[in-house]
């Protein structure tokens, strides 16, 4: 991705040339302006498909690792002593633990 956005500024750069060249100018990677807008739409389809790939693996990757810990942080409050218990309601360790995961998945 990051490779597309560094070459999109050169294709723009060799469209500039391609319109404002004159006969000894300096040569063009493509001598095509069809070629040049081919290339800059093809760069930008590419930027696009990885961008949507990337945003789907992360989010993906969030939701996994979501599940991961809230199923830890249940697993270890059905482990818990029935003194450790009668200290905080369910509904208080169930808060404790949404809260946790949040805090772990979101980065804060």
């Amino acid at each position: 991705m990051l490779a597309i956005n560094l070459i999109q500024p050169i294709i723009i750069q060799q469209i500039q040339q391609f319109l404002n060249r004159a006969p000894d100018g300096p040569k063009l990677l493509i001598d095509s302006g069809i070629g040049l807008a081919l290339l800059l739409f093809g760069s930008q389809v590419v930027h696009s498909i990885a961008s949507s790939t990337y945003i789907f693996v992360v989010l993906f990757s969030k939701a996994r690792l979501r599940a991961a810990l809230v199923g830890a942080a249940y697993a270890k409050s059905m482990r818990l002593s029935p003194k450790a218990q009668s200290t905080f309601s369910a509904g208080k360790i169930n808060s404790f633990v949404v809260s946790d995961v949040d805090t772990i998945c979101d980065f804060r």
